[in-house]
Order: structure tokens, then sequence, then C-alpha cells
């Protein structure tokens, strides 16, 4: 399972950094290609648990870099953003994008 979990977020990683360098739409590829890897990493597990689990924390990885991306965006967008406000935000329009 720790094989799983480390070769996921190296790829999840991999494909954040390009798509930080490269104009991707969130909607319309980032979060299509992220569901699409992490689909495809659990679909070579037999156990439901594991399944779960790693599915958890792979979103849950890429969530995080998400939320401080968009954190580090605002504070080069804005003097002073309102930090807290911006998190859930950003969590409020990854959950929107990553499960609808």
């Amino acid at each position: 399972m720790d094989t799983h979990i480390k070769l996921g977020k190296s790829i999840l990683d991999n494909y954040s950094n390009y798509a930080e360098t490269e104009f991707i739409d969130d909607e319309a590829e980032y979060f299509p290609t992220v569901r699409v890897i992490i689909e495809g990493i659990i679909k070579t597990i037999e156990s439901s648990e594991e399944k779960e689990e790693i599915e958890s924390v792979l979103m849950n990885h890429v969530k995080r870099h998400y939320v401080s991306l968009w954190i580090k965006h605002r504070t080069e967008d804005e003097e002073n953003p309102d930090i807290d406000y911006e998190k859930g935000r950003a969590i409020n329009e990854f959950d929107r994008l990553y499960y609808d």
C-alpha cells in the first residue's frame, strides 16, 4: 500500500508541477486528469479498504497542494488577503471540481 501511495504522490506532484508551468484549466483539464490518475492507481488494488484509504490519502495530498497554490496566488494578487476566507474558498472550489 505504501508503494501505491508514494507512486501516486510522485505522479500527482509531477502533474501539478507541470500544471503550474503550463496553462491548464482546472475544470476542463486539471481535475479530470487528477481523477484519472487516482482512479487508475486504486484500480490496481484488490482490497476495498485499501482502495478507500489510498484514494483518501491521494485526494487529500492533491487538496493540500491546491489550497496552498490558491493561497500563494491570492497573496501575489492581493496585498492582505484574508487567508482563512481564501482557504475556505479554495476547499469549496476543490470539492466542487473534484466531486462533481
